[in-house]
């Protein structure tokens, strides 16, 4: 990405962060409210504020994200990143980013105009690299946020729950079901590939939601996704499979990275597809069993996360003790 804006620019004005002064975002990244994994039991304010350090330290070695920050009199009062996505260019075929954070310091008109002034300045540098798509996930609590997104031609696309579990509430359950469940082989993976492209083709999620991807482009990134989970994305991934035929699979993760900071592990149950007419056999609730069954002892909690509106697996999660942890809004906007 190509950014107009250079470091001598007035204040008030977004300018991009250069590595030797990101320590200037010391006292910004501390006063942040809704920091990654602030909702874990172990994480204290200081965890938070330094994994969000590492993480933001990180991103800019990936060559695909960049920094923006409004500086006044040499204090920071605001600061975005903007990350490219070579992954999801490839299957929607245009340019995308997304911006993974998103703060400011003040009372609600002061970070509502800071970072409407951040957005601003990104949507400038999205024009001149041509990036057409970019997408944002903000804690929904975080309104000087959300309205400065709506503000700049932002549209929610969706309300997503993050539901967490106690490990040491549940213990390991023996499933039965009229249908083979076990963990996936190498050979499974095309069929697994299908049952995601077919299993989302009626959700209405971000993508399916979105006027500006076509239909079809959003059915692939499911079954890419699956892929990627297979080939190491995910850590195990289990499939349901009746008469020969793979009917479901589910995924599930351990974030390693978090631990140091959480004094705890962290796994989460990612990617769950079903085939339509498979829906109504408690295929999904079993996956999710063999996943906790396999969770337990490697993880001491974990995170489901899902739409606020699909009411099947949030009634999963209710009857297997999740409980409610964080509520985000994702937000998109199209360049014609």
């Amino acid at each position: 990405m190509k950014a107009k804006m250079t470091n001598e620019m007035k204040p008030e004005t977004p300018r991009l962060l250069p590595p030797e002064e990101f320590q200037k975002a010391a006292s910004l990244i501390k006063a942040a409210e809704y920091g990654p994994y602030h909702y874990l039991a172990g994480m204290k304010n200081a965890d938070v504020t330094g994994y969000t350090f590492f993480k933001l330290e990180e991103q800019p070695k990936d060559g695909v994200t960049q920094y923006f920050t409004i500086l006044e009199n040499g204090q920071m009062h605001g600061l975005a990143s903007l990350k490219s996505l070579p992954w999801d260019e490839k299957i929607f075929r245009m340019k995308m980013a997304t911006i993974p954070y998103l703060v400011a310091q003040g009372n609600y008109r002061r970070k509502k105009d800071i970072i409407s002034m951040l957005i601003s300045g990104i949507m400038e540098d999205c024009h001149t690299s041509g990036i057409r798509h970019v997408s944002a996930r903000i804690d929904s609590r975080d309104m000087p946020a959300i309205h400065a997104l709506e503000e700049n031609g932002f549209k929610l696309m969706d309300i997503l729950t993050y539901n967490l579990l106690d490990m040491d509430m549940i213990s390991h359950k023996l499933v039965r079901a009229p249908y083979i469940l076990r963990e996936h082989q190498k050979e499974d993976i095309e069929e697994i590939m299908e049952v995601a492209r077919y299993g989302f083709s009626d959700y209405i999620d971000r993508f399916h939601i979105d006027p500006g991807i076509s239909h079809e482009h959003s059915d692939t990134l499911y079954a890419e996704w699956a892929r990627n989970s297979c080939l190491g994305y995910a850590d195990n991934v289990f499939i349901a499979q009746k008469d020969s035929k793979i009917i479901g699979f589910i995924t599930a993760k351990i974030h390693k990275d978090v631990t140091p900071y959480a004094k705890s592990k962290l796994g989460e149950i990612q990617l769950g597809g079903i085939f339509p007419e498979s829906r109504r056999l408690g295929v999904f609730t079993n996956l999710v069993d063999c996943c906790l069954n396999w969770l337990k002892g490697r993880a001491d909690m974990t995170l489901a996360k899902t739409s606020i509106d699909n009411f099947g697996v949030q009634r999963v999660c209710q009857k297997l003790g999740f409980k409610l942890a964080q509520t985000q809004c994702t937000f998109h906007k199209s360049f014609v």
